[in-house]
């Protein structure tokens, strides 16, 4: 990054206390051994897809009334009520031991989640538009934050898989335990001042600003390709466990190998900014749908060492996404409006995923595995030929980022249009 255009001040000391809150936020230490967990609690695979499933709809409700919540009231006070509600919903999924008690508590999560989501990026912008950022700088602010966020969830994935090695049931205890840390740091995140006529006139904004933002073709493509490459990689965080599992690795390596794919979006996100300035918006954007596509492939055609490795695909497509096309969608949404806009792109994602969730797990208890991975192998490849190659022949092919309109309405700081 420029030294020109790196935040300084308190937009960089916000930035730093922003990061501190990702790395904590993302830092479960369940996640590497999640399915083993639950195995371990009597549940099978399918059931565990169905939580998810239900778990995804929960966020999708919640989503966008929670967007207009943080919108609305602000960013801070929204991240912690979230993470109050995440505390309490980690205390009780350690606690449970049955399938409905365990659907119980996905509401209380999701919850919890869909407050924090959308407000965080939010709020990165927010900081940005005070200080003047340009785009490069804002793409950069996004990949420094999705680093920051894999490096707290690798960092706990190592921690988890040696807690589980000797105790499953302790890791739950202490995944609550660790959620203390990020509604600590979430009282000490900035917060611009909130007026009740701008609130007022946030939700007046709505309707034309969702005309505005998905009335026009590039944004609207740039949102389909959005959710639908995030719920590529979403749906294989849920099958690389009982792939794992099927190749007979051991406990003790999960924390490493989810340690190992959380770094690899970490350094593929703060790659993506030279990429696409040496590559170009449209070479960059089909790296990472093409990808996921490959993994899934990948993934249903070998076993071993070459199916493991074909799932970092995954990872890396979800460390660009993040950045190439969060930050071109972002772009194009006026920024009173951005939380409510993520948190709507998120809850399409888990909307696909409720959907999706149950059948994959009807496919693996009738067929395997590996026909559910070659049936999205299947699935994305046409979503890549039906949305990813539209949206390719509207991008520049040029190296530097793509010079979009910015739609009526749009408060973005001077430099970012």
């Amino acid at each position: 990054m420029h030294a020109a255009l790196r935040p300084r001040g308190a937009a960089g000391s916000g930035l730093l206390r922003l990061n501190a809150f990702g790395a904590s936020w993302m830092g479960v230490l369940l996640m590497p051994v999640y399915i083993p967990f639950l195995h371990s609690r009597g549940l099978r695979t399918a059931e565990i897809l169905d939580l998810q499933a239900i778990y995804s709809l929960a966020v999708m409700a919640f989503e966008i009334p929670t967007g207009l919540v943080c919108d609305l009231l602000g960013r801070r006070r929204t991240i912690i009520l979230g993470a109050c509600l995440n505390l309490a919903g980690l205390l009780g999924f350690a606690a449970a031991g049955r399938f409905a008690t365990y659907a119980a508590v996905q509401l209380v999560l999701a919850s919890g989640w869909s407050l924090v989501s959308g407000a965080d990026v939010a709020m990165i912008y927010d900081v940005l538009d005070r200080s003047g950022a340009d785009r490069d700088a804002r793409r950069h602010a996004l990949g420094t934050y999705t680093l920051a966020q894999v490096t707290g969830e690798a960092a706990a994935a190592l921690a988890g898989g040696f807690v589980a090695a000797c105790s499953l049931r302790a890791v739950g205890w202490l995944t609550a335990a660790e959620a203390v840390l990020p509604l600590a740091l979430a009282f000490g995140l900035p917060e611009g001042a909130r007026r009740r006529e701008h609130a007022l006139a946030t939700v007046r904004a709505i309707p034309r600003a969702s005309r505005d933002v998905l009335g026009a073709a590039l944004p609207r493509l740039l949102f389909a390709n959005w959710v639908v490459w995030g719920l590529s990689t979403f749906i294989a965080v849920w099958l690389l466990q009982p792939f794992w599992q099927q190749q007979e690795v051991g406990l003790r390596w999960f924390g490493l190998l989810w340690a190992a794919t959380l770094l690899t979006v970490g350094v593929c996100s703060r790659l993506a900014p030279q990429l696409v300035r040496v590559a170009g918006p449209r070479a960059s954007f089909l790296l990472l749908a093409i990808l996921p596509v490959l993994g899934y492939g990948g993934m249903a055609a070998f076993t071993g060492v070459p199916g493991i490795a074909a799932g970092f695909l995954f990872y890396a497509s979800r460390g660009l996404n993040g950045v190439v096309l969060r930050e071109a969608f972002n772009h194009h949404v006026p920024s009173a409006l951005r939380a409510t806009f993520n948190s709507i792109g998120s809850g399409a994602s888990r909307l696909g995923y409720a959907a999706a969730g149950p059948l994959i797990g009807l496919v693996i208890d009738h067929a395997g595995l590996r026909a559910a991975l070659a049936c999205l192998c299947a699935t994305f490849l046409f979503l890549l030929v039906a949305l990813g190659i539209p949206l390719a022949r509207r991008l520049g092919s040029s190296p530097g980022p793509a010079r979009a309109a910015t739609p009526p309405g749009n408060d973005a700081a001077p430099g970012t249009r």
